[in-house]
């Protein structure tokens, strides 16, 4: 049934489980499994199975994620963060603090969010992926004096070079700003030249975009989606620069591959 499930087949993995169930007393993993294969197909039972599994004694992180992520489907944000803080206690990964910073964000507690990711962040130590998000997040809320420090502490990347550029443009050092900026795309310009990629012309497209060069960042991102059209991150790209009327290309409305 798990590998029915994980293969993206939820319902044949039900039809496994109900075939084991109908010979004998049925394991609490099973009872997860279901849960977790109509979680994936929508389906309300899962919360059910999911309050069962998790009353039987046995707590479980996979369980309390997919519980948090049933729980904000139907609106109940409250009780899932508090799911998605048992499962960090359980089984401390980004991913984990990630989902629930999105979740805290999304309804409107950037403080609570900011509060887990520096929590997780004294459990984990560095780790790449949650300090970018924390600087973000910070310089969403206005702390940019805080996101600056935290990016003087984070190593490199070009992405931290852009948040830091952010940063300085808050704090109303121009000049700064603009060697961060300039820095940012330098390491993508070099690193395209060894290894190119729509993910990293991607990235010079934000970069493009944190320098002012917009005519730049729509031609670059017109080659993105020319070979990559369902890429996500440039679509959004796409959808952001054509809401802002960016130097349109007259030759291109929408992405290619777009309905």
């Amino acid at each position: 049934a798990r590998a029915q499930r994980l293969a993206g087949r939820p319902k044949e993995a039900l039809g496994d489980l109900s075939r084991a169930e109908s010979m004998g007393p049925e394991p609490a993993e099973h009872v997860l499994e279901r849960a977790l294969s109509l979680r994936a197909l929508d389906d309300p039972r899962a919360l059910e199975d999911l309050d069962a599994f998790l009353a039987s004694g046995v707590d479980h992180a996979q369980a309390r994620v997919a519980r948090a992520q049933v729980l904000a489907r139907r609106g109940d944000v409250e009780a899932a963060l508090a799911d998605y803080d048992l499962a960090f206690q359980l089984d401390p990964v980004p991913d984990i603090d990630l989902a629930r910073g999105e979740l805290a964000a999304a309804n409107g507690a950037t403080a609570r969010a900011i509060a887990g990711h520096e929590a997780a962040l004294r459990v984990l130590g560095p780790v790449p992926s949650l300090q970018r998000v924390l600087v973000r997040r910070l310089l969403d809320t206005g702390a940019a004096e805080r996101a600056l420090a935290l990016c003087s502490t984070a190593g490199a990347g070009p992405e931290l070079r852009l948040l830091r550029g952010e940063a300085f443009a808050r704090l109303g050092d121009a000049e700064a700003a603009r060697a961060a900026r300039r820095e940012a795309l330098a390491e993508i310009d070099q690193a395209l030249a060894h290894r190119p990629s729509d993910l990293l012309r991607v990235e010079r497209v934000r970069a493009l975009l944190a320098a002012g060069r917009r005519a730049e960042a729509r031609r670059e991102l017109d080659r993105v989606l020319a070979t990559s059209p369902g890429l996500r991150d440039a679509q959004e790209f796409f959808r952001e620069m054509s809401a802002a009327r960016v130097s349109p290309n007259p030759s291109s409305s929408s992405p290619p591959g777009a309905p």
